[in-house]
């Protein structure tokens, strides 16, 4: 036991160690970057090039003057390719007024046109995880939202949000003060194991009190991001021979609708086996498995609703109303030729449609077509 726990104390001082090192590095490495940038403004300023300040720029090209920080260091522009490259002193993010979270690294470059700033590298932004921005765009002047495109999905912002450039916070990184909490590691360890193994009620102070100890060096050091869905699952199990014709059964990974069912009588072994054809409720590709009659599988959670029909984009996105009178944009138009064929039709005669979405195991998809009338 003694040299289990040495093992893992040695284990956990060297992990923290190179931790530690690496932020090391990285605040070197930040503030190697800072002064080199503002070496390149000093040496400008010496030229006599005068340089509009980034909210100009961005003003000049369209786009909302606050899409970076105040504090950046510096930025440059090359015109004739549209190269921009802006410098901050440290990785950091903003929180603008309608409450979405923007992060930027020490640099963040893309290619800056009327109305848009694309192939953008070192900007990431919340949609319940973190995802990387790769552009931002405004449709024309006169328009009052703002696009970010993540991962091949637009999601627009009112645009009057990201009209001041605001402070950034610097990005939390680890913290140092471990180091002060290491010499009672050992004497921790020894004490929590003393507190687990003994039986003597006269202890009972003394677990109470390592616990205590131990727990807050560690809630100290050591933090964890919590998932709001952690809870919930995309599956639930059923067993094979209960799952029947017209119900859903997950077939490698994928989430398949039952045409098609049959089992082989109970054999030598004592086991009836059942085979199932299933048809992938996204891709409509046939699928099939065989699992013991007694065993369980994973059944999907499929999910139907409605939504009403707003808007049709260029680039094959719609946006849905929803029932709480907010919007969806998250959607593309359906592969399927027939459904997508009656969607433009019915959406170019100017008709009210309301289309239903399959949900499943993450995945979203435009399934049906309802025509509820012309619009009014």
């Amino acid at each position: 036991m003694d040299k289990a726990l040495t093992k893992l104390g040695s284990f956990w001082i060297s992990k923290k160690a190179k931790d530690e090192i690496s932020h090391i590095s990285n605040d070197l490495s930040s503030f190697s970057n800072s002064v080199e940038e503002k070496a390149k403004v000093f040496i400008k300023k010496l030229k006599g090039k005068s340089q509009k300040t980034l909210p100009d720029l961005l003003r000049e090209y369209n786009l909302p003057p606050g899409l970076f920080p105040r504090n950046i260091t510096c930025y440059e522009f090359d015109e004739s390719k549209g190269k921009l490259m802006v410098y901050l002193s440290s990785p950091c993010e903003v929180c603008f007024k309608d409450s979405s979270i923007v992060r930027y690294a020490n640099r963040v470059k893309g290619t800056l046109s009327k109305g848009k700033l694309t192939t953008m590298d070192g900007m990431k932004t919340k949609v319940l995880v973190w995802v990387k921005v790769t552009s931002v765009g405004v449709e024309s002047y006169k328009s009052d939202k703002v696009w970010f495109t993540t991962a091949g999905v637009k999601k627009s912002r009112p645009k009057d949000a990201y009209e001041m450039p605001r402070e950034a916070i610097k990005n939390k990184k680890g913290n140092p003060r471990w180091i002060a909490s290491v010499w009672g590691w050992k004497n921790s360890l020894y004490r929590l194991r003393f507190s687990f193994f003994s039986s003597v009620p006269n202890n009972a102070l003394l677990l109470d009190s390592t616990s205590c100890s131990f727990i807050a060096m560690s809630d100290e050091e050591h933090h964890f991001e919590s998932k709001a869905d952690a809870g919930a699952s995309k599956t639930y199990p059923q067993q094979a021979g209960t799952i029947r014709k017209n119900g859903y059964i997950v077939i490698k990974a994928r989430p398949c609708k039952v045409v098609e069912v049959s089992t082989s009588k109970t054999g030598k072994h004592g086991h009836a086996k059942c085979h199932f054809v299933g048809i992938d409720i996204f891709t409509g590709k046939k699928l099939e498995d065989i699992v013991p009659s007694s065993h369980n599988c994973d059944v999907p959670h499929v999910n139907r609703t409605d939504y009403q029909l707003i808007d049709i984009s260029e680039d094959g996105f719609v946006s849905l109303l929803t029932e709480t009178g907010g919007t969806k944009d998250d959607l593309r138009l359906p592969t399927d030729e027939s459904l997508l064929t009656q969607i433009k039709d019915g959406f170019a005669e100017g008709k009210d449609l309301v289309v239903s979405v399959m949900s499943a195991m993450g995945e979203e998809q435009i399934c049906a077509l309802k025509d509820i009338g012309p619009k009014n």
